[in-house]
């Protein structure tokens, strides 16, 4: 049940994206999340020596 849930909620900002943007809006959604999360695991890598 709550896997259901979790991955709607997930699905939510996506649609949204979709319906204003297009796919060219999801795509750049996309991108920004993997720059996002590379640049966050590279700072967590300094900082804590991983």
């Amino acid at each position: 049940m709550f896997s259901y849930v979790g991955a709607a909620m997930a699905g939510v900002p996506v649609i949204m994206v979709k319906n204003s943007w297009a796919w060219s809006g999801v795509y750049m959604y996309a991108l920004i999340a993997i720059l996002l999360t590379t640049l966050s695991l590279a700072l967590l890598s300094r900082l804590h020596r991983l």
